[in-house]
């Protein structure tokens, strides 16, 4: 028989599992298409009036849900993989979607962005692009610095608390930082096992490290961290006072699932 504390910390993690996931199930079943809508409506909204006819810039990981803008604005996809490659990891993972996906015009890292040259961009777009990154400081340093003076960083990012991501721990700054200092492969497979068990519902030891070593081995992108707003905000301050590059806020609201940034590269950074 299990001990007393055994079993109520079990119960407690049920507990746990049944309230995120009711919430999930509320937020993607019974809001439906309108809940989806409204995301992406608010985005478009929010950057018809930050992005204007003339501009020319790139979206990273756009996906099936590529940001909506006018044809007089210039836009290139950037992805990790080719479209081929990206169709071929979802179906193989059963990450199945009804929309095509977005061209990718630029295979690149988002961490990194080296075929992309400084101060060439008027506009950088990443929505829910952040978590998948291993070194997110590094990336928004790098989306900052392809960026012209005074261009625009577009950018959501899911808060944890009302997505699939909602059981797993937070991702603090102090992890980000020792990541950078010692490389973001030093918790790479934790972030894997932490996935298989928390996301997908793997059990079992044994189970969870096969799993992760499966998707390590396909090099399929999760979800690597996970915040609130709060941490979201200590982020980009972060990279704000390190980088070399800074920035203003030139908006900032909540989306439903997702923080919304908009910043503005200040013109006396090089």
């Amino acid at each position: 028989m299990l001990p007393v504390m055994t079993m109520k910390r079990q119960l407690m993690r049920l507990r746990e599992n049944l309230v995120w996931r009711l919430r999930w199930l509320y937020t993607g079943v019974f809001t439906g298409w309108i809940y989806k809508k409204n995301v992406y409506s608010h985005r478009t909204a929010i950057a018809r009036f930050f992005l204007r006819p003339g501009m020319s810039g790139i979206e990273i990981g756009g996906g099936n849900n590529p940001l909506k803008l006018p044809g007089s604005i210039n836009v290139k996809y950037v992805d990790k993989h080719p479209v081929e490659k990206l169709l071929k990891l979802m179906k193989d993972n059963n990450y199945f979607t009804r929309r095509d996906l977005a061209k990718v015009d630029i295979v690149d890292e988002a961490e990194t962005l080296s075929s992309i040259a400084p101060g060439s961009q008027d506009f950088v777009i990443a929505n829910h692009v952040l978590e998948h990154c291993r070194d997110p400081l590094l990336a928004v340093a790098n989306m900052l610095r392809v960026l012209r003076d005074a261009g625009i960083l577009f950018i959501s990012v899911p808060d944890k608390r009302y997505t699939f991501d909602a059981p797993r721990p937070i991702t603090t700054l102090e992890h980000l930082k020792a990541d950078r200092a010692g490389g973001a492969g030093v918790s790479s497979k934790k972030h894997f096992e932490e996935w298989a068990e928390l996301v997908e519902s793997v059990s079992g030891k044994e189970n969870i490290e096969k799993r992760a070593t499966s998707l390590i081995d396909q090099d399929f992108s999760i979800h690597y961290h996970v915040w609130t707003s709060w941490e979201m905000m200590e982020l980009f301050s972060h990279v704000h006072e390190t980088s070399g590059y800074s920035f203003d806020i030139e908006h900032l609201s909540f989306n439903h699932i997702e923080v919304l940034f908009v910043f503005r590269k200040r013109l006396e950074d090089k």
